[in-house]
């Protein structure tokens, strides 16, 4: 009899164990997800699942884990992003829908920097090396040959910030947006140079790097090498970081603080395809696609204007959401 009851009560906490087992990882194991648009009436998509928002927030619940989500909306591009969700709580995720813009023809051709402006008369009999105009035009860099230093002009005079040895007439400098860094290329070296502090860093890339763009914050560099790859490069901490993404920055301009808008063109189809890519997360979207259609250039006015340029068309287009 006592026998019976012990097996009994193993049975019974045996049950009780796979009970609370089955309840942690199966109908607890368990959170939600508060999807904030602004707008009614889209789509979240999780896989071969969907559901439709007609409030906002739209709160889904999910099992624990890392989720790949699609948020369509008609008349709006997709957005995707990707999402942990934890067990027994509610987070919040907030995202932007854009409308799928248009390409319209504008009368008059947007601004393009001048970079044939011509030499200060104080330095037109001099041998400068790589000279090059800050964003504003006020302030001109060069290398001087004669005492291998670093210059900046501007209307108060000239002033040295740096010394470099043994560079070329191959030398080019890249200035930050707000013309307080210079990034200067020599083959596979890069000089960057603060010209308040001064001072300057070197990095040696295993490539050769080309297209140098500074991102807008003036905190990195990217850097094409010679098949398209993409690099970022970080001059506070030397380092240098393969982004895993095929795209021409000679084709790209930035659309905001991460976000970098360019343009393929296949010849044999004649299509042209504009798409945009996340530097943060690394995601890229597909924005126009269009038949018959050449971009042979892009172009970013201040003010976040964007426009492409088509020579069979002979006509700039704004891109407009």
């Amino acid at each position: 009899m006592l026998k019976r009851l012990k097996n009994i009560l193993v049975l019974l906490i045996t049950l009780l164990l796979a009970g609370g087992v089955y309840m942690w990882f199966y109908p607890l194991n368990k959170g939600a997800l508060k999807i904030m648009t602004g707008m009614t009436s889209y789509f979240i998509i999780e896989g071969e699942n969907q559901t439709l928002c007609e409030t906002d927030p739209c709160e889904i619940v999910l099992k624990s884990g890392s989720y790949h989500l699609e948020i369509r909306k008609d008349g709006y591009i997709t957005e995707s992003i990707n999402v942990p969700v934890k067990r027994g709580r509610t987070d919040e995720v907030a995202v932007t829908l854009k409308k799928i813009p248009t390409l319209q023809p504008i009368e008059i051709a947007p601004e393009q920097t001048d970079k044939n402006r011509e030499l200060p008369e104080a330095l037109r009999n001099r041998p400068l090396i790589a000279p090059a105009w800050d964003p504003s035009g006020e302030k001109l860099v060069f290398w001087d040959p004669e005492d291998e230093k670093v210059k900046l002009w501007d209307k108060s005079g000239i002033m040295p910030v740096a010394a470099l040895k043994n560079m070329k007439e191959d030398l080019e400098w890249h200035w930050s947006p707000d013309a307080s860094q210079l990034a200067g290329i020599l083959e596979t070296d890069i000089y960057f140079i603060d010209i308040k502090r001064t001072s300057r860093k070197k990095i040696i890339t295993p490539f050769l790097p080309l297209n140098l763009t500074w991102s807008p914050a003036g905190s990195y560099l990217l850097a094409n090498d010679s098949k398209n790859e993409l690099y970022k490069i970080e001059a506070a901490e030397r380092t240098i970081e393969a982004i895993g993404q095929t795209l021409d920055l000679g084709n790209a301009v930035w659309e905001d603080g991460d976000t970098l808008i360019y343009f393929t063109y296949n010849e044999e189809k004649n299509e042209s395809l504009i798409e945009s890519f996340s530097v943060s997360d690394r995601g890229t979207r597909a924005i126009m696609r269009k038949t018959d259609f050449k971009i042979e250039k892009v172009l970013a006015e201040r003010g976040g204007m964007i426009y492409f340029y088509s020579p069979a068309e002979t006509n700039w287009y704004q891109l407009t959401y």
